[in-house]
């Protein structure tokens, strides 16, 4: 009984075991590990973990104040990678292409974490706001969605799956 650490080592695991269903297809299975890479490291670094920082971690932190400049480049850089993203899905209707895989869970696993702390914009991008609503409706993600951060409570419509 082993322990398994990391999102991306998680799906390899998954991959691995061969079960349907099968989320990282031979075709695409190079960008499906570089895109999973870039929301383990660029979209993590650059825009989950400033806004959580700031935003939550802050407030429990004796003598600390949020840094507007911080929020401020967080939210410029998630401009950025939706724009990537959007280019992306081009006119697919996931990320990679017209089936589900990995990186999409891990784009709504993301998008959750911004979405709860009310953080979340889609800058007039519909099909990256569609992709988003269905997979904050599988029934998979209920679990995700139940989760808290103590002492923080998510945004009020955090829980609407029609974004």
């Amino acid at each position: 009984n082993e322990n398994i650490v990391g999102a991306i080592v998680i799906a390899e695991y998954l991959q691995n075991l061969m079960l349907p269903p099968y989320l990282m297809n031979k075709k695409n299975e190079n960008e499906i590990r570089r895109l999973l890479f870039w929301f383990e490291t660029n979209f993590k670094n650059e825009v989950i973990i400033p806004l959580l920082k700031e935003k939550v971690f802050k407030r429990f932190e004796k003598n600390s104040v949020p840094s507007s400049h911080v929020i401020r480049t967080a939210r410029s850089n998630l401009k950025y990678h939706m724009q990537y993203f959007n280019y992306l899905i081009k006119d697919n209707d996931f990320l990679i292409d017209d089936n589900l895989s990995y990186v999409d869970l891990f784009y709504g696993a993301s998008l959750t974490v911004l979405d709860y702390i009310n953080e979340l914009n889609f800058f007039d991008f519909e099909k990256l706001k569609s992709l988003y609503s269905i997979i904050k409706s599988r029934p998979s993600f209920k679990k995700i969605l139940a989760d808290r951060i103590v002492g923080v409570n998510p945004h009020v419509d955090y829980l609407k799956l029609d974004y």
